[in-house]
Formats: C-alpha cells, structure tokens, sequence
C-alpha cells in the first residue's frame, strides 16, 4: 500500500532526525523523545509509524539495500557495465553522510552484512567465468566484495575524494586480475 505524503514526509522527518543524531553518538543510546525533539514531532506520532528507534533504523537500511540493489541489477559484464556501478556510487556519495553512519566500524552489523549478500547475489548473476563450480563462485565473490567494500571504506572516509567514475573504473580496472589468477589457478589444479 502507497503511503500518503504526510505520512511520506513524516518518516522522512525522523529518518534525518536519527542519521543527525547518529553523527554524535551510537544507536542504543538514542532516545524516542531525542528523536521526536529533533524532528519536531510528537511522541505518539513517532509510535504510529516505528516501535522504537531500532525499527527506524532498519527502514533507513532496508531503503539503502533496495537502492544498492536496484543500481547492483543494472551493472553487466556485456557492454556499459560502469553505468550501473557508477549510478550505485553516485547514489553513496549523493547519500555520503548516511554511508559515513553505515559502514563506520562501530555502526550496526546488518547493513553490511545484507550489504555483502545483495552484492554476491548480483555478482553471482553476471554468470562470471562459467567453468568454476557455483561453490567456488560464492568464495570468489566474497572475496572480491570483501576488497570491493574495503576501496568503498576507504572512500567514505576519505570524503568521496574521487568521483564515483574513478572508483568504478578502479574496481572494474581489477577484474582482469582476479581473471587471470582463477585461469592459473586452473592450471595449478589440473
């Protein structure tokens, strides 16, 4: 079911209510009337939409999983593949303070661990190097986003001192490596 604007803006309201208070301090120690302070709303408001602050939270990692996984489906192996990869790290950058509270070390596990399953989901799509069994794909690819997130680590906190073009072609400028070690790893094993 659609919601109506108020309710749209509502939400909104207290999404950037708790992202700001993230900023100074962890989530367990963020209360509803902080929260509704900040917002300027009601208490029996905040109740209408979220149980409690955690609720709220996992909305605003459950929007951000949805948008990675909406830009993630548009990247291929075959023709433009930095488009959808760009369009994800224009997403984080235009988004940049929410990700600095989302992948900070002391954050909330969930986001990157569903962070970690949406991406090996769609790189596991790009039916990459069909003569690996789909076992050893699923270690590969964890492997490759465990690097990939380290890159994407590095610059959130270094303040998206690149544009999200030069990371796209950073990391994609990779794949011919891991390439080269799986065909020699090939050998190695035959």
């Amino acid at each position: 079911m659609k919601e109506n604007r108020r309710t749209t803006m509502t939400k909104a309201l207290l999404k950037d209510s708790l992202l700001e208070l993230l900023k100074e301090k962890p989530l367990p120690k963020i209360t509803i009337k902080e929260i509704c302070e900040n917002a300027d709303i009601n208490r029996s408001t905040f109740y209408l939409h979220y149980v409690d602050q955690f609720a709220l939270c996992d909305e605003i990692e459950n929007d951000s999983v949805e948008k990675i996984n909406t830009c993630l489906a548009k990247v291929s192996m075959k023709g433009n593949r930095v488009e959808g990869l760009t369009e994800f790290l224009a997403y984080m950058k235009s988004n940049g303070e929410l990700f600095k509270i989302l992948m900070r070390p002391d954050f909330n596990n969930s986001f990157r661990v569903r962070f970690s399953e949406v991406a090996v989901k769609r790189l596991a799509e790009l039916d990459y190097h069909d003569n690996v069994s789909s076992e050893d794909k699923d270690y590969i690819f964890r492997f490759m986003f465990m690097g990939v997130l380290g890159m994407l680590e590095k610059w959130v906190k270094d303040g998206f001192d690149k544009s999200p073009e030069e990371i796209a072609a950073f990391i994609l400028s990779l794949i011919p490596s891991i390439s080269a070690a799986l065909r020699k790893r090939e050998i190695i094993l035959a």
